[in-house]
């Protein structure tokens, strides 16, 4: 398996060290036909990558931002639903310039922020969720995925009522 994260990382030095520390690989394998099965392991790899990007998901109606930007109001937060609505025109926009360009490219945008719009706002009973307007975690209206879990002080009995465990990670629950 290869994890490619920033250019330093696309060596896959701890499966070779693996090879090295291993004397079950070192006797069914020589070195230079184990360093052959890596290297068309990452050829094959990078050959069929394909890249998944999410868009933003309805900014305005995670309970942080309600908190923070709602003005006390317990609803979403339209200005914030329009930025995010907003930067995922422009992720589409720049996702085909690039598919355009790089002929060969993969890549995929996830649209996150419709189907949870309509399950926020549209139909939050019929997909499961009671309520969609605070966490489950603590007061529900500000607490981070830091503080919260099952032993936290008001953390609710059922998650699974709740489209948000905490303020900003929607589904989490």
């Amino acid at each position: 398996m290869f994890f490619l994260s920033k250019a330093t990382d696309i060596v896959p030095i701890k499966i070779i060290q693996n090879y090295y520390i291993s004397p079950v690989l070192q006797i069914t394998y020589p070195v230079n036909q184990y360093f052959d099965i890596l290297l068309r392991n990452y050829e094959q790899f990078v050959e069929f990558i394909c890249i998944g990007v999410t868009s933003l998901p309805p900014l305005g109606c995670l309970p942080g931002m309600i908190t923070l930007f709602g003005l006390g109001k317990d609803e979403c937060v339209d200005r914030l639903n329009y930025d995010a609505l907003s930067f995922n025109r422009r992720l589409n926009s720049t996702s085909q310039a690039l598919k355009q360009r790089l002929d060969d490219l993969n890549l995929v945008v996830l649209d996150l922020y419709h189907p949870l719009y309509s399950i926020i706002l549209i139909n939050p009973i019929q997909n499961g969720f009671l309520e969609t307007r605070k966490g489950c975690c603590g007061t529900g209206l500000f607490e981070s995925a830091m503080l919260c879990n099952a032993l936290s002080i008001g953390t609710c009995s059922n998650a699974s009522n709740y489209i948000d465990f905490e303020l900003a990670h929607i589904y989490d629950s």
